[in-house]
């Protein structure tokens, strides 16, 4: 993926699923009108920092990719309504800010290696269906 992508400010959708992308550009973070990013089948193995600053995302697809941690600054996504981390069975523990994701309704956690939720799950007020199979 060129460094490029950043230059593209009205970009609201970036699908890049079912590819062998091992990394993201720190120029992501750039793209300020990002709704919705998905990464579904990739071989991340992380979200880079930048991917915080994406502060009108939406819908954030990481499903069946590498990743075995999140950022604490996944708390500062306000707007994010659905978080798909399904099938990472490296992700063992979710950080304590994600459960501060007041807009979040779909949270995807089924076939992943994390095996305790937190009491502060109460605070996702907005939640409407939560995924925890094969857990």
């Amino acid at each position: 993926l060129p460094r490029e992508i950043g230059d593209l400010q009205h970009l609201e959708t970036l699908d890049l699923s079912y590819n062998s992308l091992t990394e993201l550009p720190r120029e992501i973070g750039n793209l300020q009108n990002l709704k919705n990013l998905n990464l579904y089948a990739t071989k991340l193995e992380e979200l880079p920092p930048e991917t915080w600053k994406l502060q009108h995302l939406k819908t954030l697809d990481a499903g069946d990719t590498r990743i075995t941690r999140l950022g604490t600054e996944i708390g500062d996504l306000h707007h994010l309504e659905t978080l798909n981390l399904s099938y990472n069975e490296g992700l063992t523990q979710l950080p304590r800010e994600m459960w501060k994701l007041e807009n979040l309704k779909w949270l995807l956690l089924n076939g992943t290696g994390v095996v305790r939720i937190p009491r502060e799950i109460r605070g996702l007020k907005k939640l409407e269906i939560l995924k925890l199979d094969s857990t």
